[in-house]
């Protein structure tokens, strides 16, 4: 059972995971919002802002960006990759 804020974001146009399964999926989950817009499979490069919206508002109220706030720091951390890995930045989620 999930038992956290959750949210269940699905594209109309999706051709790899259909709409009406995100929709069911969203119902399963009690308490969880959904979110479908209007794309297909890659909603967070079709729907940035959007996406990043969604997420922010979770964050929220899940209560991390909160207690992050309170603590004076942004919670998420960038840190570099280690030697010899992806110079791909890596975001963690702190507290």
């Amino acid at each position: 059972d999930v038992r956290v804020p959750t949210i269940v974001l699905g594209g109309e146009r999706d051709g790899i995971v259909r709409p009406q399964a995100v929709r069911g999926l969203a119902r399963s989950i009690p308490g969880a919002r959904l979110l479908m817009l209007p794309g297909g499979h890659l909603l967070p490069v079709e729907h940035a802002s959007a996406v990043a919206a969604a997420v922010l508002d979770l964050v929220g109220l899940a209560g991390i960006e909160g207690s992050a706030r309170r603590a004076g720091r942004h919670p998420f951390a960038q840190r570099p990759a280690p030697r010899g890995r992806s110079s791909q930045r890596r975001f963690l989620l702190r507290d």
